[in-house]
């Protein structure tokens, strides 16, 4: 009987160690890049040729640096390990410096393998912009990219051009970071040469600088030879996902959480004339239809007749005020008299219509399923059109059992041709959830053991609408949109600012015809809604009565004034009105336009919404 007893507790010990080494091998290495997107990232940041001596190419900017450092620290991780996952999250690319935003910061590629090529394309569509909310990117980072510590091994790398600007407290989301159980070392790149920088940085972890090419191999090699130790370990290269319940992220405090934000901010493709990024949509184009897997044959049922727009009742709380905008530079010459702002004079508006029922909940998306036999249960996850068509969109996915309890959550990603990597999963029959503005659920699928199940789903599209934020129900019947979806071919739509138009999921870029002109960039969800708030206009009124000639006017962008607009100033003072963004600008003109050379006078000012901001010229 001991004999069996003590049998009994020798097999248990050696389960329980072979189930505690199973454990250790399930932490699949993943290094997320957090990268700076302010408008200081558009400098120059040093010369792209030899440093022998030789004749120098021509500059990049920091951004374009940044990106080159990154293709950099891939090919150098890859080498050792290609099995790594690779995410990026940028701060300061969606709004203007002048905006303030410390709420800006964006998920732009979830972690994946071997999406190289999907960086780059990514980094080549930002343009830097905003301003650094450092810490409170970093603590997005932990609730929203490093949420699955017990599957992953995590690192950061941080790839700036300065500090913190929005007062917040990098050492606190250390702490946190560290009760986050981040296992690899982070580390931060800086494109400048000033030191301050590395005491401002000391509580987060190793501070590099990249300041000039030559630095960039050396950064690099050091980075992969701390990190080496996980990237060898066989185990982690083939330690396939757990399916567990979905982790729920601990309540974050460290930072004020920000305002619901369905506004999104303008992305315009950067030129990159000593990179090969500009060609490598085209290049992607060819490969994937020369390489392309074949993707399952589906037959869907005739096309019914287009369905109502989706509309997704939104919080049309006004967001919280933020800062108010940097102060305008102070005139070069002579000092020029400012008549104050009227007091706040309402536009006249159309009336409102009475407000529509809530439409109802949407049917559960159409979904065919094709399986292969397979060592494993893997599933792979299509959107199409039901015409032909497949869509590249990575949005999160969950998969519930019949309780509704989450079992298997993950981001769909894709390689290089645009097909769906395949992701291991328990067979039993499920509910399949696409997260987003509006989370779509299917009908209950069944996943079969052994067997390569592919899942097609028929999704609805988007639409696209905008708003007054602080004035939802008054229509933005001012001004007309330039809608053009980006990286797939496909017209461009003019939408009235009024309407609310239907567009396939995808990224689209916009323009709205504002003065200045309102861009912005934004992903349209399957089946969602998506409301992009602007602010209400204002006027400018010249009170001038004598003629003064062209006024050039200017708004800030990044740290600069641009000029944007000519208007005449004759003496007709009912003439010389102008419907303006809110925002600080300067007005330009010459004392005296007979002398084209002579020194031009300057004054600031400033318009707010519904308001007339008078200005005279002297």
């Amino acid at each position: 009987m001991r004999f069996f007893f003590f049998l009994f507790s020798f097999l248990f010990a050696l389960h329980s160690l072979a189930w505690g080494q199973q454990e250790a091998t399930l932490r699949q290495p993943r290094i997320l890049i957090l990268l700076d997107g302010s408008s200081s990232m558009t400098y120059e940041w040093g010369k792209a040729g030899s440093n022998n001596g030789s004749k120098d190419a021509a500059a990049i900017t920091r951004f374009q640096a940044a990106a080159k450092v990154v293709n950099a620290l891939i090919d150098s991780v890859y080498a050792v390990n290609g099995a790594v996952e690779f995410g990026l999250r940028v701060y300061g690319q969606q709004f203007a410096a002048q905006e303030n935003n410390c709420f800006d910061t964006r998920r732009e590629v979830a972690f994946s393998k071997d999406n190289q090529t999907q960086m780059a394309l990514r980094l080549a569509s930002i343009t830097p912009r905003g301003v650094s909310p450092i810490a409170y990117s970093l603590q997005r980072a932990a609730v929203e990219d490093l949420e699955d510590e017990a599957r992953n091994a995590y690192a950061i790398i941080l790839i700036t051009d300065g500090g913190e600007s929005c007062g917040g407290n990098i050492c606190e989301v250390a702490e946190m970071l560290l009760k986050k159980k981040i296992f690899f070392r982070p580390y931060i790149i800086s494109l400048v040469d000033y030191q301050p920088l590395k005491a401002e940085y000391s509580c987060l972890g190793g501070y590099m600088q990249v300041a000039r090419p030559a630095d960039i191999g050396p950064a690099i090699s050091s980075i992969v030879k701390d990190y080496r130790p996980l990237l060898n370990d066989p185990t982690v290269k083939s330690a396939p996902p757990a399916v567990v319940a979905a982790p729920v992220p601990a309540p974050v405090t460290v930072v004020k959480p920000p305002p619901p934000r369905p506004v999104v901010a303008f992305q315009p493709a950067m030129a990159m004339s000593t990179s090969h990024y500009r060609f490598l949509p085209v290049a992607l184009f060819v490969k994937a239809r020369l390489n392309r897997r074949p993707l399952p044959v589906v037959t869907f049922p005739k096309e019914e007749p287009a369905p109502a727009p989706v509309v997704v009742k939104k919080d049309t709380t006004a967001p919280p005020e933020r800062p108010a905008p940097p102060p305008p530079r102070q005139p070069e010459t002579t000092t020029v008299k400012i008549v104050a702002a009227e007091p706040a004079k309402p536009l006249a508006s159309k009336p409102v219509p009475a407000p529509k029922p809530a439409p109802a909940p949407p049917a559960e998306i159409d979904i065919k399923i094709e399986r292969e036999d397979a060592a494993q249960t893997l599933v792979e996850v299509f959107f199409t059109d039901g015409r032909g068509r497949f869509y590249q969109s990575t949005p999160k996915l969950q998969f519930t059992d019949k309780s509704g309890k989450v079992v298997k959550q993950f981001y769909r990603t894709v390689d290089a041709n645009g097909n769906p990597d395949p992701q291991e999963m328990t067979g039993g029959t499920y509910r399949m959830i696409i997260t987003g503005k509006k989370n779509t659920k299917t009908r209950e699928v069944e996943i079969l053991p052994n067997k390569m199940n592919k899942l097609v789903l028929k999704v609805p599209n988007g639409s696209l609408k905008f708003s007054y934020a602080g004035a939802p129900n008054r229509p933005v019947s001012e001004f007309n949109a330039i809608v053009n979806r980006r990286f797939a071919p496909g017209p461009v739509v003019h939408q009235k600012a009024s309407e609310e138009l239907e567009y396939e999921p995808g990224n689209y870029y916009i323009e709205l015809n504002t003065l200045p002109i309102s861009r912005f960039n934004t992903d349209l969800d399957f089946g969602g809604e998506t409301e992009i708030l602007i602010k209400e206009p204002g006027f400018v009124q010249i009170a001038n009565t004598n003629p003064v000639g062209d006024v050039q006017l200017f708004h800030p962008l990044g740290d600069r004034y641009v000029k944007f607009y000519t208007i005449p100033v004759t003496g007709n003072v009912p003439a010389q009105k102008l419907m303006l963004k809110p925002g600080v600008y300067e007005a330009h003109w010459l004392p005296d336009p007979k002398i084209p050379y002579a020194k031009e006078k300057v004054v600031p000012f400033e318009v707010k919404s519904n308001s007339i901001t008078q200005i005279e010229l002297k």
